[in-house]
């Protein structure tokens, strides 16, 4: 299966004012037609579309909306969000298994004025509201809020996590490999860094980490493949 990052959002982004239209594009390599599925949005950062055409789309400045025929709804049971400058409710991504397990996973800034770290948490949809929700993941050293947060998730064809870390406006600390700030963390479903992860027993790297050294990635495609080993 292929999944084009970053298309969705499009689709979300244009629609942020009163009365937008269908709309074409033509791009290098495709013919786009847009169709906006949601407006009035505050900030829109994430969108997970899930079976049905449910769209679910998360608010930098703190709330997850659905949109589904044209009709809105605000989502209650949020864990406690601070919104500061680039810092606020960020990513949001269905899990592979959706159908089965109903898991919504996100990434936010957790905690308050004097400090916040990027956090990923996961819940399920009942209504109008969240629940069963877990935070599963918090970068390991917390920062002043506001400045290069991240994030964004991307499911992998193994079904690993791919999250990523901005540096918080600290470039020094996106080299140093004992620190998830400016980096790309690879998680297991429950949050932790899967077996197989290259810097798993490494001395000197956090298990977490994927790839390091990136300012912020507030942006990506990811081609999310199955892929097959053998003779």
């Amino acid at each position: 299966m292929e999944r084009l990052m970053g298309f969705p959002l499009v689709l979300a982004a244009l629609a942020t004012t009163a009365h937008a239209e269908e709309m074409s594009l033509s791009t290098a390599h495709y013919e786009l037609n847009l169709v906006p599925v949601a407006e009035n949005l505050e900030s829109p950062w994430g969108m997970a579309v899930l079976p049905g055409e449910l769209f679910v789309i998360s608010e930098r400045t703190g709330q997850i909306q659905t949109f589904y025929n044209g009709e809105r709804q605000e989502i209650e049971g949020l864990p406690g969000i601070h919104v500061e400058g680039q810092g606020g409710l960020l990513d949001i991504a269905a899990s592979p298994d959706y159908p089965d397990t109903g898991w919504l996973y996100f990434t936010y800034s957790s905690g308050d004025e004097d400090s916040t770290a990027t956090a990923l948490a996961r819940g399920r949809l009942a209504g109008d509201r969240l629940v069963d929700v877990e935070e599963l993941f918090e970068q390991n050293r917390r920062s002043e809020p506001g400045s290069n947060a991240g994030s964004r998730l991307a499911w992998m064809g193994d079904d690993t996590l791919l999250m990523s870390v901005g540096d918080r406006n600290s470039p020094e600390r996106a080299q140093d490999t004992q620190d998830h700030a400016g980096s790309i963390l690879r998680l297991d479903p429950q949050g932790l860094a899967p077996e197989n992860n290259p810097l798993l027993e490494e001395a000197g790297y956090l298990p977490e980490l994927y790839s390091w050294g990136i300012a912020t990635c507030s942006a990506w495609q990811w081609m999310r493949r199955a892929t097959t080993s053998g003779p």
